[in-house]
């Protein structure tokens, strides 16, 4: 598709918008913890260690399997281990690739909704400025995958209302089924989408009852066959469900409030409303016809769909609601659609201000282009213990199990922090290692074991005095 000239501008300041706050984040160096979980789950898939249905993570975590999720991501991901490599930037170029991803299906629902596919820009625009969007994306989470199957199954349900009806509602029911062994139950919130668009259309409650009957079928129905026909998807599954969604609603807290998770989403969005009265303003100011509530009503009830459910348990988390945004945001771009329409109109691209604005847009581009070269592979998390954990690594060599003490906060985040960067795991409970790992605080080595030497910040590495120099790197 030719970008017409008075779009290509917009879809660089898109560009530069999302260079520049990505740029401190995306391809530098550290990670939330379960991104590097899922990265290091992904590389050993690829590398034969734990399949599909038991994907591994090490030996003396998640031991027996790592069953926290369901494995589709994880699967995904280790595609691009296979291909690329064990490199620290494949799970980063995977979660751009998610991105991108994403910003096409958006793209796809707003030219379907709207019929001008030219004007993306205002969608994806709000999208990246809702906050946490990217960082979500820079710290490897499911969610980065997820959102793509949720919106496709939108984009498919939108077409299935215009042609080929119960073809596209499958493709969507099947798209919402991929997303349950992506990411669990999460992504269901599709479901409502019937309802919603017959708020304000002229749909009889029959097409609505049918409609979502088909939805919820062809969900279902495949995920109910592989439980059926493979004994390990059904373990798989059981073990996800018991342990994680069971277990969360039950027992598990994480917030105080149940609130939380709702509070949290209006914080993300406060900088699309900004953005968004600014236009209503600018459009008042010039006369500009008003907001299209009919078909905006839709989305905005999809994104509370999304939200609302994520309070039935007290274990939330801000990124929980990641696939909710792009709803928020096409809602909003569609709200806005006329007044910016008719703001559009009135430019010409011939013009010395347009002009002006073009090269502007380039400038910013191009100084998110250096602003990333500047920051690619930079340390911007976990800066004391990325160097520990680097220092220690040329030490112990990889397949090596070394004991932790208990005394060391944060035991997944460190034991992720070397399964992925040096292929050690660490050990709490079974001590007797060749090498041991303590705080810095613990200056006194354990019996038998004496400093290794290693020039570290935070963690001590310690060594049996008489062990062989076989698990050295050195």
């Amino acid at each position: 598709m030719r970008i017409p000239e008075k779009s290509f501008p917009f879809y660089l300041l898109v560009l530069a918008h999302f260079l520049f706050f990505s740029a401190l984040r995306l391809f530098t160096d550290g990670m939330f913890v379960d991104g590097l979980v899922y990265a290091t789950v992904s590389r050993n898939m690829a590398e034969g260690l734990g399949t599909f249905w038991a994907p591994h993570f090490s030996d003396t975590f998640f031991h027996g399997g790592f069953f926290e999720h369901p494995p589709l991501a994880l699967w995904l991901q280790s595609l691009f281990f296979g291909l690329l490599g064990d490199a620290l930037l494949v799970e980063r170029l995977y979660s751009l690739c998610a991105l991108a991803a994403t910003g096409i299906v958006i793209h796809l629902i707003w030219a379907e909704i709207t019929g001008d596919g030219k004007t993306s820009y205002l969608p994806l625009f709000f999208w990246l400025l809702a906050r946490g969007v990217i960082w979500t994306y820079s710290n490897n989470l499911l969610e980065n995958t997820l959102v793509i199957f949720v919106s496709l199954s939108v984009l498919f349900y939108f077409k299935s209302r215009a042609d080929f009806r119960f073809l596209f509602l499958i493709l969507a029911g099947v798209m919402s089924m991929l997303g349950i062994l992506t990411k669990g139950f999460t992504g269901l919130f599709v479901w409502a989408l019937p309802l919603w668009c017959f708020l304000v259309s002229a749909d009889r409650p029959a097409r609505v009852i049918s409609d979502t009957a088909v939805l919820v079928a062809a969900t279902l129905l495949p995920l109910a066959a592989l439980w059926w026909l493979s004994p390990a998807a059904a373990e798989s599954l059981s073990k996800y469900f018991n342990d994680q969604v069971v277990d969360s609603i039950q027992n598990e807290s994480a917030v105080a409030n149940r609130a939380y998770i709702l509070r949290k989403f209006l914080e993300a969005i406060l900088p699309v409303v900004v953005a968004a009265a600014l236009c209503v303003f600018a459009g008042r100011r010039m006369q500009a016809p008003g907001v299209d509530w009919k078909r905006a009503l839709p989305l905005f009830c999809l994104t509370l769909s999304g939200v609302v459910p994520i309070m039935i348990s007290l274990k939330q988390r801000p990124f929980y609601i990641h696939c909710v945004y792009p709803f928020f945001a096409l809602a909003v771009g569609i709200l806005l659609f006329p007044v910016v329409r008719s703001l559009l109109e009135r430019i010409d691209p011939r013009g010395r201000g347009f002009r002006q604005f073009r090269w502007c847009a380039w400038v910013l581009v191009a100084a998110g282009l250096v602003l990333t070269a500047l920051y690619w592979g930079r340390p911007t998390r976990d800066q004391e213990l990325l160097s520990d954990v680097r220092a220690i690594c040329e030490i112990v060599a990889p397949g090596t199990t070394a004991g932790m003490s208990r005394e060391i906060v944060a035991p997944v985040k460190n034991a992720a922090y070397f399964a992925r960067y040096g292929r050690v795991e660490l050990d709490r409970k079974d001590l007797d290692r060749e090498f041991y790992i303590a705080p810095l605080r613990e200056s006194a080595p354990p019996d038998g074991f004496v400093d290794s030497g290693a020039q570290t910040a935070r963690l001590k590495l310690f060594r049996k005095a008489d062990a062989p120099g076989s698990g050295s790197r050195q």
